[in-house]
C-alpha cells in the first residue's frame, strides 16, 4: 500500500478513536519514511503513555537533526570544493600506497606536508647515516615520562 494511503488511513483511525489501528498504520508509514513528520505526530497521538510520546518526539527531533547535519555536510563540501570522491582501498586487494594516501587525504586523516616539514625532511636526508643512528639512539634512550594514567589521575585532583 502507498505511504500516503497508509498515512490517511492512520489519521482517520486516530480521529475515529481507534488508537491500536492508527498506531499499526502509522508505524508502517514511519518504517517506510522515517522523516514523515505528520506520521510521527499522528503516532504520538496514538500512544498511551507519556514515555511512549516522549520517545516518539525524541526520534522526530533526531530525524530533524540528522537532516540538518546532512545539509550542512553538503554545504561544507560545496564550499571547500571537496567534490572528489575517493574510494577506500579494498581490504583484500594488494596495497597501493598512492590510492591509500589519496583516500586518507580525502577523509581528512592526513594532509599534505607543509614547507617547514619539507625543509626538516631535507635536513634529515642531508645527515650522514652515523648522525642519524646517533639521533635515533638518543631518542630510544630518553628517560620515560609519566604514565598517561598518572597524568589523568593527577589532573582529576
Amino acid at each position: 500500500m502507498d505511504t500516503n494511503d497508509l498515512l490517511k488511513q492512520g489519521i482517520a483511525a486516530l480521529k475515529a478513536g481507534q488508537k491500536a489501528e492508527a498506531r499499526r498504520l502509522l508505524e508502517q508509514v514511519v518504517q517506510q519514511d522515517k522523516d514523515n513528520e505528520t506520521a510521527w505526530l499522528g503516532l504520538s497521538g496514538a500512544m498511551d503513555t507519556v514515555r511512549e510520546v516522549v520517545k516518539v518526539e525524541l526520534e522526530l527531533e533526531l530525524a530533524e537533526i540528522k537532516t540538518r547535519i546532512e545539509r550542512l555536510e553538503t554545504t561544507v563540501h560545496q564550499l571547500t570544493g571537496n567534490k572528489q570522491q575517493v574510494t577506500p582501498p579494498p581490504p583484500d586487494a594488494p596495497l597501493d600506497p598512492e590510492q591509500l594516501l589519496a583516500w586518507l587525504r580525502a577523509e581528512g586523516v592526513v594532509r599534505a606536508p607543509t614547507g617547514e616539514e619539507f625543509r626538516l625532511a631535507a635536513e634529515w636526508d642531508a645527515l650522514s647515516e652515523g648522525e642519524r643512528q646517533a639521533i635515533r639512539w638518543e631518542l630510544d634512550h630518553l628517560p620515560p615520562g609519566p604514565m598517561a594514567s598518572d597524568i589523568v589521575v593527577e589532573n582529576r585532583r
